[in-house]
């Protein structure tokens, strides 16, 4: 007990900073699951709802299509966009600062450091990979998109009035190529 004591006194500022990234990466999740589509269900049963024929509305693979987010207003598709990627880039930009704060510390540890840093690198590689996934999905003639990588998921919103089971596909097989993600992995909401 008395050395574990004596750890605890010696190493303070590095657990509290272990700490620090704990609760960072807890609010930035809970960030994600807070704002993300209420009409996402939890169970993992997600069916394409469209008013094209029930002959061509079909389950790709495993990809999950969900009911589509309804605005009355373009500029508030346009404003959901938007507060999504702000929301997205703000708590992206918190977690890289207390990481970065973690590496610059000289009394944090040296794994504590290679932790921090692999953070970050995974971090800037989601940033990237969800960048080139929602210039890739623009380029096929939607709007806008908005792609947020959790773990080994992905959740992909379209601006579109309805999506076609091929446009379904055309979303699916970018996200594959760009991440390699399976088809289980992919969730494509659209928000009209």
């Amino acid at each position: 007990m008395k050395k574990a004591l004596s750890f605890i006194v010696k190493h303070k500022k590095s657990l509290i900073i272990v700490c620090c990234i704990l609760i960072i990466g807890i609010s930035v999740y809970s960030d994600f699951i807070i704002n993300r589509n209420d009409t996402v269900s939890q169970t993992g049963s997600y069916l394409y709802n469209s008013d094209v024929s029930e002959e061509s509305t079909k389950i790709l693979g495993e990809a999950k299509l969900v009911d589509s987010i309804t605005t009355t207003d373009t500029s508030e598709a346009d404003a959901y966009f938007a507060s999504a990627m702000l929301n997205r880039q703000r708590s992206r930009d918190e977690a890289l600062e207390t990481l970065q704060i973690v590496i610059d510390s000289s009394e944090t540890m040296p794994d504590v450091k290679d932790k921090a840093l692999n953070q970050m690198i995974d971090i800037a590689s989601e940033i990237e990979t969800e960048a080139i996934v929602e210039e890739m999905i623009k380029a096929k003639g939607f709007e806008d998109c908005l792609a947020v990588i959790s773990g080994e998921n992905i959740n992909v919103i379209v601006k579109s009035p309805g999506l076609l089971t091929n446009e379904v596909a055309q979303i699916t097989e970018i996200v594959m190529q760009e991440t390699g993600f399976t088809p289980d992995n992919i969730k494509i909401v659209e928000k009209s």
